[in-house]
This record gives C-alpha cells, structure tokens and sequence, in this order.
C-alpha cells in the first residue's frame, strides 16, 4: 500500500494511555469510539455527517477527516489499540479456499467499479473461511496508521461480519442481518450459520428497503413465515424501517448488537 510522505503524516504525542479507539469512515462520515480499559466504560463517542459525499482517496475527504480530528482533543494522543473501519462500495467477499492473491483485482470486477490505479487490500475471516477483497481509503489508512501505533485496519464488512459470527455460531435457521448507517445499509444472510451473502444499499425509501430485502429473500429461497430478519445499527422501534419490516415478514427483531473492534 503507498506511503504518505512525513509532511502528510502527523504523529499523536506518545503519551501512556489505557485507552482503546475505534474508528468509522465513511464517503460521508466520520465516527469515533473511546473505551477506558480501567473503568471499563465509553468514555466518549461522537458521529460527525459530513454535508457531502467525497471521492474515494481523494486528499479532500482526507482534509475533512484530518481537520474532525483535530476539533477532537481526546483524539490528539496515542492509544493502546486503535482500531480503523471503512465503509464503501468496492468491496466483496471471496471462499478462502478459491482465493489467489494476485488475482485479487478481479475479484471486485463482479461487484463494484474499480480501475487499474486502485489499490486492492483483503481482510482474512478466518472465523467464515472467507477474505474480503476492497478497495481501501489508503491516504486516510495511512494518516491513521501514523497517528496511532497500533492502528489496526480493515474494511467495515470484515469487522461486522466477525462480530456478526462470533456471537452466532449455535444458530440453526435462516436469518438476515441488516446493519444501518445513516445514509445506507449492510445486508448479510446466513442458513443455518453459516455465510451465504453480503451486499450494500443506499438508504432512500423506506418502501426501497423492503423491496430490497424481500428481492434478497426471494433469490436465497428464504421461507419469509419462517426466516429471522435482525436489524441493527441505526435503527430503533419506532423507525418507519423496523415498522414496514413487521408488515411483510413475520420475524423482525433489534438485537442488542455491537461491532467488536477490540
């Protein structure tokens, strides 16, 4: 992955912390999450909507996420984990078993717009026997990398679907799991626990959404009197969303639910 020169690259004082970091980019947005080892409690946490939506490895979403960082003063030293998670399009997952490094490219030709300057980078879901294949933000990648040691990357798919796994293995039905952002959504489906597919949706209509759930339980064969539908993220009881879901599938439920970073 390219290097950003030292100019572009602003190091956190070395300060001891017990403290973990977890952070959410998005084209659209910017998120973080303190955690206190000690107290074992969020010491603070913050959601910034940028008033656009960015190119991808541009240095003007790079610009914005630098100068959010800076309004932050608890983001100004180093922590004892960090974790960075992005959110695009250009992502898609692979069997382990039929992956090939150097085909990696390829791979995201099926599913998303990428050209020959990008960069690809994978993610090794050894908890699902899979590698999720994307195109990384890389500038913002590597300003992250050299504000904290310990800044651990990958994309946002990776860190739900191993959230997602781990805190289902013993499950046997058919089930859906759908994350909320506040401008899109991330769909996973497992029969009998084990993956089937990821996809991404913009977040328009609520009579969009539905469409594309019930298109997505048409073509996995899912019983819609029989199959769970779990909604997660963004997302509460009295959303038009969760509401609509009640109306044509008989299982609908918010299950307290959260990524694990650290």
């Amino acid at each position: 992955m390219p290097e950003l020169n030292n100019s572009q690259i602003h190091s956190s004082p070395k300060e001891p912390s017990q403290q973990k970091v977890s952070l959410q980019v998005g084209l659209d947005f910017f998120a973080f999450e303190v955690f206190d080892v000690l107290s074992d409690k969020i010491q603070q946490t913050k959601h910034i909507q940028f008033d656009k939506s960015f190119t991808p490895n541009s240095f003007e979403h790079l610009n914005a996420i630098r100068s959010a960082v800076a309004e932050e003063s608890i983001l100004k030293f180093d922590f004892e984990q960090a974790a960075l998670s992005q959110l695009n399009k250009q992502v898609t997952p692979v069997p382990q078993k039929l992956f090939v490094e150097e085909k990696a490219s390829n791979y995201l030709h099926y599913t998303a717009r990428v050209s020959e300057k990008d960069i690809v980078a994978f993610d090794a879901i050894d908890c699902a026997s899979l590698m999720m294949v994307y195109v990384p933000f890389v500038n913002i990648t590597n300003y992250f990398k050299g504000l904290y040691s310990s800044c651990k990357s990958k994309h946002a798919a990776s860190w739900l679907l191993e959230s997602i796994v781990k805190n289902n293995q013993q499950n046997s039905d058919d089930e859906l799991f759908v994350y909320f952002h506040s401008a899109s959504y991330e769909v996973l489906a497992f029969r009998e626990g084990k993956f089937l597919i990821y996809n991404q949706f913009d977040k328009n209509s609520k009579e969009d959404f539905v469409y594309h759930i019930l298109f997505v339980v048409k073509q996995l064969n899912f019983n819609p009197e029989f199959f769970n539908l779990m909604l997660m993220g963004d997302i509460n009881l009295s959303s038009d969303l969760y509401k609509i879901s009640c109306q044509y599938i008989r299982s609908v439920s918010i299950p307290d639910f959260s990524i694990e970073y650290l």
